[in-house]
């Protein structure tokens, strides 16, 4: 026969196992709602970023950047330089936008794949045809951080370019699907 005290311990001993269930369950639950609601933080932040970067504003200070056209840095400067407003503020818009986007991956909060799956040809125009310049910049004015992150984003991208599409290495991409011979 069972006694009491016996009854006690196994109504005890089914609570604590139903209490443990309970917990590991409820832990569950809220690792997939922390996980759901990070992908849905990094997709706000995505899109964040891309409505930004198919802005009038963006799309027309991009497409400015990309066809300057110069021989050397002395004549960058003169042509697009601070003495011409809007070729200055387009080439600020376009940096200011590839170092926001670097920085974000740096920190992990924005996944390179994206970033490779959308910006990665304008992103190569602009380091592949500026590079150049932005180094004797960073020199002679004396300002060794100036678009770290776009070269940062760059090499960054970079890799995933050559691994995913190798029909495009060593070619000129214009970032709207059209790939060039270099020139």
């Amino acid at each position: 026969m069972v006694d009491a005290q016996t009854v006690g311990v196994l109504v005890t001993a089914a609570s604590v196992t139903v209490a443990a269930v309970y917990y590991i369950l409820t832990l569950r639950v809220q690792q997939r709602n922390m996980s759901t609601t990070l992908d849905t933080r990094e997709a706000q932040l995505f899109m964040t970023v891309y409505n930004h970067y198919v802005t009038r504003e963006f799309l027309d200070a991009y497409y400015t950047v990309l066809n300057w056209k110069w021989t050397d840095y002395e004549d960058l400067i003169q042509k697009y330089g601070p003495t011409n407003p809007h070729s200055w503020v387009s080439l600020g818009l376009v940096v200011n936008y590839f170092e926001g986007v670097g920085i974000l991956v740096k920190r992990g909060l924005l996944d390179i794949s994206l970033v490779e799956d959308f910006t990665s040809g304008p992103l190569r125009s602009f380091w592949e045809d500026n590079e150049a310049w932005i180094r004797e910049f960073r020199v002679k004015q004396n300002w060794p951080h100036f678009c770290e992150w776009v070269e940062y984003l760059y090499d960054e991208v970079e890799p995933i370019v050559e691994s995913q599409h190798p029909e495009i290495v060593g070619k000129r991409t214009l970032g709207i699907g059209h790939v060039s011979e270099p020139q």
